[in-house]
């Protein structure tokens, strides 16, 4: 799956965000379908059902796979935050996160995020000292932990 099919989203106004649910699902499934397809992928990985940080362009993105999937009949992982660093992310920043407990979290990687980094300079929020970005990096170090959302 390319990354233009999930990340396409991002560069809308944050008012346009909230219609991705409604408006363009079927045509970012189509284009899950259409990649996951042209590259014969054996599975496709999104955001959690929660769109991890509550971001709806991230449900949004999150629901298009699912539903590509279906068609395609392939399973989907879902990136997750462990329950420990949604609450501290929670109390720090009072952010609506919902972490998966570990019982839950059915993979864990270990990864190098220099690449993540670098990107989130492009978001001068992002990468602000004491903002929440940077601390869920910090928080997650070079880990992740994925579910199987299907």
């Amino acid at each position: 799956m390319s990354s233009g099919v999930v990340t396409r989203s991002t560069d809308l106004p944050p008012a346009w965000k909230s219609v991705l649910s409604v408006v363009a699902h079927p045509r970012l499934a189509a284009e899950v379908v259409a990649e996951a397809e042209a590259c014969h992928a054996d599975g496709l990985l999104a955001f959690d059902t929660t769109g991890l940080t509550g971001h709806l362009d991230q449900v949004a993105a999150t629901s298009a796979v699912l539903s590509a999937a279906e068609m395609v009949t392939l399973p989907v992982l879902g990136w997750t935050f462990p329950e420990t660093v949604a609450a501290q992310l929670n109390q720090e920043f009072g952010a609506g996160i919902a972490g998966d407990r570990d019982n839950d979290v059915d993979l864990r990687v270990s990864f190098e995020r220099a690449r993540q980094r670098l990107a989130s300079h492009a978001l001068v929020d992002q990468t602000l000292p004491g903002g929440a970005t940077r601390r869920r990096l910090q928080l997650l170090a070079d880990s992740g932990c994925l579910r199987w959302l299907l």
